[in-house]
């Protein structure tokens, strides 16, 4: 029995692990690659007169709508901050 118990606890530790299988994401906003909404962002981005400050708590950054990313993405450099 104890024999048994041995090959039965060796076959099990030599199980390798399979790794947790993640959704590829954008490189660019940060969102699953079929949900990226990259592609349709304008090509120029937009221009403002006053600049755009978000205040996000640290909670929705977590969730992966990235709306905050996108807005950032879609106005022009320096036009948007996100405080966090």
């Amino acid at each position: 029995m104890c024999d048994d118990m041995e090959t039965v606890l060796q076959e099990l530790a030599d199980i390798s692990p399979e790794l947790p299988y993640k959704r590829q994401l954008c490189l660019k906003c940060g969102r699953p690659v079929p949900v990226c909404w990259c592609p349709h962002l304008s090509a120029d981005p937009i221009e403002t007169k006053n600049r755009v400050i978000i205040l996000q708590h640290p909670n929705e950054e977590k969730r992966c709508l990235r709306t905050a990313k996108i807005l950032e993405l879609s106005l022009s450099c320096g036009q948007c901050l996100v405080i966090k």
